[in-house]
Formats: C-alpha cells, sequence, structure tokens
C-alpha cells in the first residue's frame, strides 16, 4: 500500500492536469467511498474501460464498515459478516478467496425459556420445543393467514400471510425484527423491510422447512460451508484490495476529505482540503445526506438510520449454545445478536472470543456501556447461555448510521429526496450511498451493475466534440 506521502505527492502532481485541461480524451469518474460497494465498482469500472477511475476515502483505510478493532490482542468483527464461495467480491478480486478461512457455518436462533433451533426454525425443532400440538396449530394458521393476510399491505400482514400468527408471535420472529429495527413491526415499510428479511421470512415457513425434512431425511444435511475474513481482521482484507485496486491502475486516494461538489456544462468539480479536480462523472456509496450537504441542495425527509453497539467478550468454560451465531428471537434484552469466533479460527488462549450486537434506535442518546453489559449478561442467563464460565468485558465499538430504516410514513419523501440528488447528476450505489438495507453479496452485485452502466455511458460519450453532459433527468 503506498504511504500517505505517496499520496499526497500524486495528490499535488494531478492539480493541474485533472483541474485544468481544457479537452480530455478520457473520462474521468468519481467514486466516493471505500467500503464494498466502491471497491467492486472501482475496479470493475476500471476493467471494463469505463475511464480514469479515482476513489475517495475519507479513512486512512478502505473497508467502510467492514472493520476489525484488535482487542486483548484479538481481531474482533463489529457484524457477523461471513461470505459464501460465490461472493460477488471474489469475482471481482479472485485472489482474494485465498486469504479467507473456511468454515462450517452453524446459525441458530433462542426463543423463550432458552429453548434453542436451527436459524429460523426447523420442523423437528419446533416440534421439541413447543409440542406436537402447537406444530398443528402452526400449521393451521399459516393456512388461515393465507387468506386472511393476502393483500400482504403491511409488514406484520406479510409475516403472517408467510408462516402464520402462532410462528410469527410464538417463535419469536416479531421479537426479532422489531429488535432489528428498533421500531414497532407495523411502523416498518413492508416493501423496504421484506427485502432483507425475505430469506428469513421464506426460510421459516413451513413448506419450506417441511421440504428441507424431507431433503434431509433422504440426504442428511450438512453445515453450509462459509468463508471468514482474514485472521488477520477486514484490514489485512482490504489491504490486498487496494494492491489489486492501484495495480489495476484504480487511484486510490485514502485520507481524502470530500469537502464539496459544484457542475458546470464540462461536468463535475471535486474539492477536497488539498486540490480541486474536474471528473465526467461522480458515483456515491456514501450516506445520502452526506452526498447532499456535498451538492448543497436540501433534502426534506429525516433519513434514519440504527447504530450498533457492539461488545467484546472473552468467556472461559461452556457457552450453552454449538454454533457461530445466535440470533435473540426471545422477549429478553437488547441483544440482537450474539457472534462465537471461536468457529472459523479456533479458540484463542483457550478462551471463546464473543462479540454481541446490541441495536440503538434513532436518537437513543448517550450509551451506557456497563448498562448494556448489565442487560445483556441478565438476558443470556435468562436463557441459560454463558452460565458455565468465566466472562470478561474487554471492549466496545459504537458504529453510528450501521444501516438504514424506513417508517412505512416516511418512504415517498425518502425517495423523493433520492431522486433529487439523482437529478442533479450524481449516481447512487450501496448500502449507505442507496439507502437500501441489502447484504454484502447484494452491494456488491449492484456495484457491478453500475461499473457496466459507467461502461456504457463511457462507450458513447467520450470525444472531444460529444462530451458527456451531466444527467438531468
Amino acid at each position: 500500500m503506498e504511504s500517505p506521502e505517496t499520496l499526497t505527492f500524486r495528490f499535488e502532481n494531478n492539480l493541474v492536469e485533472g483541474a485544468e485541461r481544457p479537452a480530455m480524451k478520457r473520462r474521468r469518474v468519481a467514486v466516493l467511498g471505500g467500503g464494498m460497494t466502491g471497491s467492486v465498482l472501482s475496479l470493475h469500472a476500471k476493467r471494463l474501460n469505463a475511464g480514469e477511475i479515482t476513489l475517495f476515502e475519507r479513512a486512512d483505510i478502505l473497508g467502510g464498515l467492514h472493520k476489525s478493532p484488535e482487542v486483548d490482542g484479538f481481531p474482533y468483527d463489529i457484524g457477523a459478516f461471513f461470505f459464501s464461495p460465490d461472493h460477488p467480491v471474489f469475482r471481482i478480486f479472485p485472489g482474494l478467496i485465498d486469504h479467507f478461512v473456511e468454515f462450517d457455518l452453524r446459525v441458530r436462533t433462542v426463543t423463550e425459556g432458552g429453548k434453542q433451533d436451527r436459524y429460523p426454525l426447523s420442523i423437528s425443532g419446533y416440534r421439541k420445543n413447543h409440542g406436537s400440538l402447537t406444530m398443528l396449530r402452526a400449521g393451521a394458521s399459516i393456512l388461515w393467514n393465507k387468506w386472511a393476510n393476502r393483500t400482504r399491505d403491511t409488514l406484520p400482514a406479510i409475516c403472517r400471510y408467510y408462516v402464520g400468527d402462532v410462528i410469527y408471535m410464538g417463535g419469536g420472529l416479531k421479537n426479532y425484527i422489531e429488535r432489528l429495527y428498533s421500531l414497532h413491526d407495523h411502523e416498518i415499510d413492508p416493501l423496504f423491510a421484506t427485502k432483507r428479511m425475505a430469506k428469513l421470512v421464506d426460510l421459516a415457513g413451513f413448506r419450506n422447512r417441511f421440504a428441507t425434512s424431507l431433503r434431509d431425511a433422504w440426504k442428511p444435511r450438512k453445515h453450509a460451508v462459509a468463508l471468514a475474513r482474514p485472521r488477520a481482521g477486514f484490514q489485512h482484507m482490504y489491504a490486498v484490495i487496494e494492491c489489486a485496486l492501484t495495480a489495476e491502475g484504480v487511484d486510490v486516494r485514502t485520507e481524502a476529505n470530500v469537502q464539496g461538489i459544484e457542475k458546470d456544462e464540462r461536468g463535475f468539480l471535486v474539492s477536497t482540503d488539498r486540490k480541486t479536480e474536474r471528473f465526467d462523472a461522480v458515483v456515491s456509496t456514501i450516506p445520502v445526506p452526506v452526498t447532499a450537504r456535498l451538492i448543497d441542495i436540501p433534502i426534506h425527509q429525516r433519513f434514519e438510520t440504527v447504530s450498533l453497539l457492539t461488545l467484546f467478550y472473552s468467556f472461559e468454560g461452556d457457552p450453552g449454545f454449538d454454533a457461530e451465531v445466535m440470533s435473540n428471537f426471545s422477549n429478553s434484552g437488547r441483544w440482537k445478536r450474539m457472534i462465537d469466533f471461536s468457529g472459523p479460527y479456533g479458540r484463542s488462549h483457550e478462551l471463546h472470543r464473543i462479540s454481541v450486537e446490541i441495536p440503538l434506535a434513532p436518537h437513543s442518546g448517550p450509551v451506557d456501556i456497563q448498562a448494556a453489559h448489565r442487560d445483556f449478561m441478565a438476558s443470556a442467563h435468562s436463557l441459560g447461555l454463558l452460565v458455565d464460565g468465566d466472562i470478561e468485558l474487554l471492549g466496545h465499538h459504537l458504529t453510528p448510521h450501521a444501516y438504514p430504516i424506513y417508517r412505512t410514513d416516511a418512504v415517498a419523501d425518502l425517495e423523493r429526496d433520492k431522486q433529487a440528488i439523482s437529478d442533479w447528476g450524481i449516481l447512487l450505489c450501496g448500502r449507505q450511498g442507496a439507502f437500501d438495507y441489502v447484504s454484502s453479496a447484494a452491494a456488491a452485485a449492484n456495484a457491478i451493475a453500475m461499473a457496466e452502466r459507467l461502461a456504457r455511458d463511457a462507450a458513447t460519450a467520450l470525444t472531444p466534440s460529444n462530451r458527456w453532459r451531466p444527467s438531468h433527468s
């Protein structure tokens, strides 16, 4: 990776070339934000000859929300980021997969009374935890709700349509959704929520579970093979990504604080704290309100997000569950999910290294770490987790704006504000850039599609007499 001195030299020597050149033979594209979306987009666009690509990242390293803070000598994550072998990032950065750790992913849920099941549920587990009579009631409830909630016009109606009222309420799905978004289920926009919850709801449906059970009876189900980030943490992953970007000609600018964007008949002027440069296109993967501020247009709706508090623990003993991920479907506690890193990486000094995610509602005020710790421990013990052993809180990490939420009464205004930015000429992409709660795989796929769009634009627009103009439609 390049040193800050090298980056400074490149900044200073490109000033006149980028900002003052009267005619450009090569289209120049600015990508704001060096997380998953920005990194994938930049390299794919470069390979497709979409132009000269400059990637701006405010932090001193790439990665965005992919972070691995080192605590007590161990790199923790601030989320459950496990990758499948067909993740689009490995298509764009094929050598990256060699740095990942392969393991058998086990994901479980815990519900009231400490009852555990395969995520989000299994027929055998549901019968064991709730009894055959309740399972029959659940089946009847699904059939009834296929008719009663056939309009699927609210989030609760959508969930009940697929899993029935018995499972939605009694199985803990409602608890998990409300904990995830820090809102009551009827306050959450259904179309937005189902983008993220569709797979969970589908997996929880008895039709899917029954088909899985038949398949398992014929051929026993294996654990899902997954890939965990490199042992050294996400910083190692993005160091490899940055080397690949620079090797293929992407101009990576870390510690680049973009301060404003203007436009004229010749394109866009992007100003940082070091200089101003001209670009033919700008793609933003950073938060929508930040983009609006950079181009100085008003937004009318509050873009609400959930912040994420992650607690880092070491635990010596039997944690009370045998999985890498434990999701909280109970009524107990504020925590959403617990991750045991022992699965992919093994125990560290005979200790389980565990992180706990706690969503924080918008405008929830100052965070009391000790109160959050006590709340988690009380909940975990009531559910039979982390009881048999010694636990120590080692640290924490607060992630502001971890993921977006859409209230039912705010969707039209949010979409209008995003459209205003697009009409101004900025292309929006990614979870933050498009304010869309999608997985990292979906974000990478969207980045690939955006790169292909840029390549199509470049193929039709760049001659000195017929240069591309910012879109106003």
